[in-house]
Formats: C-alpha cells, structure tokens, sequence
C-alpha cells in the first residue's frame, strides 16, 4: 500500500511539471505571429503592447507588416522600443504619449517604417503631452492637427501630412516648451496653418535667422515660463529643383530597355530616372550572290550588336559556258578486260594487233563497254601515249600487259591497270 502511494505522487509532481511549461510553449513564436517581445510571439500588436507593465522597458521586433487601427496609449513610465526589423507598422487609430518618462522609439528609424494617422475619429494622429516619440511619417485625413505636442518632444523621421483642406487644420501645435523635430517636410492646405505655437501662428518662412540646430530651420516661442521648439531639416530644394541634363546610366541594348538619370543641382540625393526604350536591331545586309552550283543569299548582321540571321534566299545561276555547266567527261577507271582476237600484221612480222574489250568508267556517272585495239611488238610492251577507241574517247595513262604464246593463236593472260 505504501508503494502505491509513492507512485501516485510521483505521478502528481510530473503533471504539475508538464502544465508548468505549457505557457512557454503557448507562446513560442509560431508562423501566424505579426511581432515578438523576448522570443515570445504575439498574433496582435495590440496583445503584444498589452503585455508591457509600468515603467518597464521592451523591444517589440515586428515579424510581418502590421496595420494598427487602435489608438495606441502609452504613458506609466513604460519605454517601448519597436524593432522594424525592415517591416512597416501603420498606425492607424494614432499614438499617444503621456508622463515625463515615458518613451516610444525606434531601434533603427531607417529600417522600416513607424506611421501614425487618424482617419476614423476625432482625435489628433500624434499627441505628445510629456515623455519623447519617434516614428517615420504622421499623416491627418480629418479635421484636426497632425502633431500636438505639450511639455514632451518628438522627431519625425520623414513627413507630417495634413490632407484635411480645413482652415482649421495645423501642420503641428506645439506648446508648454515641447518640441518638435522634422527631418523631411510639413505640409498643410494653402488656408491651413503650417505651426502654432500656443496662440502664435507661424508660416513656412516664418523660421528663425539663427537655428540652434545646424542644418534645420527653427520656429519657436519664447515666453517667460518655457520655450517651444519646431525645427523643420533644410531642403536645399524648397523652391524647387534645379535639374541637370539627363544621362545614360544604364545603355539601352537592342531588344533591351536602358535607363537615363537627372541629378538636382541643389541636392544630388535628389534625382529621377526614366526608361530609354530599347532601338532594336540595326540589320545591315551582304548579299552573297548565286553560282551555277549554289544559290544565293544575303546575310543580316545588326550593327549594334553580334545578332545575325541569313534571308532571301535565290535560286543557283547557270551560266552554260563554264566546266561545272558543260564538264569534261573523262575516263575514271576501266575494269573487266576481256580478249577478242589478235592478228600478226605481217608473217613473222612478230608485230601484233590486239584487239580486247573493257567496262569503262566515265566521270559524269556513266559507263560502257569499248572496244579497243593496239599494235604489239615483241613478247612484252606497254601502251603509252593516246589510243582511240572506236568511239573516240582516251585511254591514255593505262598500262596494258600482256604475254603472247605461240604464234599469236593463244594469249594466256593479260592486264588492264
């Protein structure tokens, strides 16, 4: 009995262990995750922010592009450090930051995109009232200014967008000594309001002649109790570009588009491409022209590149004068010799006509048996020179060999080489 107990126990303690580790393996980052704090992934942003406690300090590293249409709150001292990790988080419901420590930045500003925007409710996309904010662009498609900023700062790390075209509307309210850096541009409706500082409205040439940061302009308000800040980085091109001549970059090929580019004097990070279409080929033809033996042809090669191709074709040209229209036959080989009879010219003349037959071989393809007849004299001789057959045609350069027995009555062998 006692050893019963002891395996139920045991069994006990495993199974308290085993639902021990169930929450860390609930929360590894599985592929569906959009973002993850510390390894653990989070299916939401919104579960993700909702995870961070009063005055601690976390990474969210986003994992896929998030669009966010809750507003996002933060302001107990947290710091929030988002990751981009090259992806985008679109903002959408705005972002709000509250209480002197607390902190929303970016790990790299330029490895992704941080935007905020407020297109579905009343309220102002970026609102800073203590505690410092980084994000990449603020965009406002309603009523209301895009950037307020009481007490606490921020930097936009790209553009602040007003789209509303309400005269009400403000590129950035800024007031209570906060301050407001914007390293590319405001833009506001032409009746819209580019900075208020509290109930002083500035206008884009409105900046100070002095910045105290080098590089911006600086709009600020300077009261006996705080002074805000607004500095807007300088854009050598503000009253527009001034472009250079356009440039081959990238040579069009034939069958290729090619690009061209034109730098802004004022700023050369400033530039714009376009497409130069591709020429295609340039054939230049060689006509080969026809022969007796072989038709003609004319051979393309593009003068621009190595492309060829070979066309109009025409059909061979006899001339019917030359040795390929009307060749020469000539003899090609004799073979089959066979005897007809030999006759001594005179008695004991020991001079001797032959007469035999060979098959013939002729150079157009051709052949025939001839007949042919030559005068021996002696036992042994051998042709040389021209001897006709009847039909008139050469046997020169043939060997004949032979060997006459008796009186003529018998040829016991002979050759045709």
């Amino acid at each position: 009995m006692k050893r019963k107990t002891t395996n139920l126990m045991a069994i006990a303690v495993s199974v308290l262990m085993l639902f021990a580790l169930l929450p860390a393996m609930a929360f590894a980052v599985e592929p569906d995750d959009v973002c993850e704090i510390d390894g653990i992934g989070y299916a939401t942003l919104g579960v993700a922010l909702a995870t961070v406690q009063n005055g601690e300090t976390k990474t969210i590293k986003l994992l896929e592009d998030i669009t966010h249409d809750q507003r996002i709150s933060v302001g107990n001292g947290e710091t929030i450090i988002f990751d981009l990790n090259g992806k985008i988080l679109n903002a959408t419901g705005g972002l709000n930051v509250s209480g002197a420590s607390t902190q929303i930045l970016l790990a790299d500003p330029y490895n992704g995109e941080f935007n905020v925007s407020r297109s579905n409710s009343a309220a102002f996309p970026l609102n800073v009232t203590g505690g410092f904010a980084e994000v990449t662009n603020v965009n406002s498609f309603l009523d209301y200014d895009a950037v307020v900023i009481s007490v606490g700062e921020a930097i936009v790390y790209g553009d602040v967008t007003v789209h509303s075209e309400s005269p009400l509307c403000r590129g950035a309210y800024v007031y209570n000594g906060g301050k407001l850096t914007v390293e590319g541009k405001i833009t506001v409706p032409d009746a819209g309001v580019y900075i208020r500082f509290s109930g002083t409205d500035k206008t884009k040439a409105d900046y100070e002649p002095n910045s105290s940061k080098p590089g911006y302009h600086e709009y600020n308000l300077i009261s006996s109790t705080y002074t805000s800040y607004v500095w807007v980085k300088i854009n050598p091109c503000d009253n527009g570009h001034d472009w250079g001549d356009w440039a081959i970059t990238t040579p069009a090929a034939c069958e290729e588009d090619g690009e061209e580019k034109r730098v802004c004097a004022n700023d050369p990070a400033h530039f714009e491409t376009r497409p130069v279409d591709a020429p295609g080929h340039d054939y230049v033809g060689v006509v080969t022209d026809p022969t007796c033996a072989d038709g003609g042809y004319t051979t393309y090669t593009c003068s621009r590149c190595d492309d060829w191709y070979i066309g109009d074709y025409t059909d061979a040209d006899p001339c019917g004068d030359c040795e390929y229209c009307n060749p020469e036959v000539v003899i090609t080989g004799v073979s089959g010799a066979k005897f007809i009879s030999i006759v001594e010219t005179a008695k004991n003349s020991r001079v001797w006509l032959l007469t035999f037959e060979v098959t013939v071989e002729y150079s157009d393809g051709t052949s025939a048996v001839e007949r042919y007849t030559a005068l021996l004299v002696g036992n042994n001789a051998n042709l040389s020179g021209k001897y006709a057959f009847d039909d008139g045609h050469d046997l020169a350069g043939y060997t004949l060999s032979y060997d006459i027995k008796g009186n003529g009555s018998n040829i016991k062998a002979f050759d045709i080489n």
